[in-house]
């Protein structure tokens, strides 16, 4: 959990989670001298309790609204994709998995199906405290993974990514995207991962603004590949379990219902997919 207050001029953020404030003190640290600098915020003061159980990081504001649907449009999506191909550029990886303090991937899953499998294990697992009701949508899934290993492997490098590239997190301001909040979960992950949480409401709502945000993208990133209906359907698959998982432990009836309606939806496009194929 954590606690956000905004100022004037500034944010005060608050984790429960040492780990948590340290990797997005380091992330935030990092990309004060990379290309995308600014668009993201900047640390100005931490503050540590002695016994670890408060860690406060103060940065700078963003200044502007969060994105939602109805701000959705062509120029949005292009300054978007452009800004998504950035901060990709920035470095590239041998593995797939999430950053620690340094900025090391931790977990060096080799391929991406194995990533993705263990993931959905984990959140299955955790699913599983709360409700059985989603165990056939998860064997579904797991048997696409393994009937055919290579669906997500044919998806580029890991890259540097946000790994919670989501509405809330996008910051816009005179029609453009002034900046992109929450570094904690960035990871070395590839296109088709990073756009998980943006693909049911731009690629599958508003299919021609996905369409002007590729486009931007592979304009100014060429070498990335962007995932096809398969690729795209089970990844917000898998993040649905975990969105279920999480929903569930909060008691968020709403956001329950809306991760299980995505989820058979996400199944729905899988199977068409496989049917054309």
């Amino acid at each position: 959990m954590m606690n956000i207050v905004k100022k004037e001029r500034s944010v005060i953020k608050s984790y429960e989670s040492r780990e948590r404030f340290s990797i997005e003190s380091s992330i935030l640290n990092f990309l004060s001298s990379a290309e995308i600098s600014d668009v993201v915020p900047i640390v100005q003061k931490q503050e540590v309790d002695r016994d670890n159980s408060s860690c406060v990081t103060v940065m700078s504001l963003i200044k502007g609204k969060t994105l939602n649907k109805r701000s959705l449009s062509s120029d949005i999506a292009r300054n978007l994709g452009q800004l998504l191909a950035r901060i990709h550029a920035i470095r590239s990886y041998d593995y797939f998995g999430s950053f620690d303090d340094k900025l090391d991937v931790i977990e060096r899953y080799k391929t991406f199906s194995n990533f993705a499998a263990a993931q959905l294990d984990i959140w299955h697992k955790r699913l599983g405290y709360y409700t059985h009701d989603f165990d056939e949508e998860v064997c579904l899934i797991r048997r696409n993974l393994t009937d055919n290993p290579v669906i997500l492997d044919r998806v580029g490098s890991a890259l540097f990514c946000h790994n919670d590239v989501r509405l809330q997190n996008i910051i816009i301001d005179n029609q453009k995207v002034a900046g992109v909040i929450d570094w904690e979960f960035a990871g070395a992950y590839p296109l088709m991962w990073e756009l998980r949480k943006l693909t049911p409401i731009i690629f599958w709502e508003t299919p021609s603004v996905g369409l002007t945000l590729a486009h931007e993208y592979q304009r100014h990133l060429p070498l990335a590949v962007f995932p096809n209906v398969e690729q795209q359907s089970i990844t917000v698959a898998i993040d649905c379990i975990g969105a279920l998982g999480w929903s569930y432990l909060k008691g968020d009836t709403k956001a329950t219902k809306h991760s299980a309606i995505l989820l058979e939806t996400s199944l729905h496009n899988l199977c068409k997919s496989q049917i054309r194929r």
